[in-house]
């Protein structure tokens, strides 16, 4: 019977990418252009899924705590929000300022550090495609899995759990991402 798929982001170009991409792999989903702090379905979804990285790029905590509100109240009873991203812990144990890989004909270098007493990791890009540079900067909040799950909780959800990556393992110093799956 499959899974009845709804994809949402802010940006047109994506939401085109995506249904261009879903279209080749004959894909039955629905894409919605739409800002996660607006967007709410009431009751709609048995699951909510937001994963890489996607989470803590609004300047302020309400956003980032209406974003979850908005996830909550978008499942219905029984439903559960998986949140996939790079723990505080993992950022601070694995930091590097600086990195680069090549992407086909393309160079992307990353130059980054963390503000606000480690409350968010300012990332400066470069990418290079022949004679075209690009560049541009964006932060993003980071959470603790303390932090996220006392969110979460706040939001309204019973339980938490935490992971060190999605399949499951314990999130401790030798976790990779940090997952946290709620439960409404």
């Amino acid at each position: 019977h499959g899974f009845k798929v709804v994809g949402v982001d802010r940006s047109s170009a994506f939401i085109k990418k995506a249904k261009k991409k879903a279209k080749q792999k004959d894909l039955n989903a629905e894409f919605v252009v739409s800002d996660m702090r607006e967007y709410c379905q009431p009751d709609r979804f048995n699951v909510v899924i937001n994963m890489f990285g996607s989470f803590g790029y609004f300047k302020s905590t309400d956003d980032d705590r209406k974003v979850v509100k908005n996830m909550y109240t978008s499942l219905r009873a029984g439903g559960r929000f998986l949140i996939e991203t790079m723990g505080k812990e993992i950022l601070a144990k694995d930091f590097q300022e600086k990195d680069w890989h090549e992407d086909g004909d393309t160079l992307v270098l990353a130059e980054r550090k963390p503000i606000q007493n480690w409350g968010r990791m300012q990332t400066r890009w470069i990418v290079i495609n022949g004679n075209q540079r690009v560049e541009h900067t964006v932060s993003v909040r980071s959470y603790s899995a303390a932090e996220l799950s006392s969110l979460l909780s706040e939001c309204g959800f019973s339980k938490v759990k935490v992971y060190g990556n999605l399949e499951g393992v314990e999130y401790n110093h030798m976790a990779k991402r940090l997952v946290m799956i709620g439960y409404k």
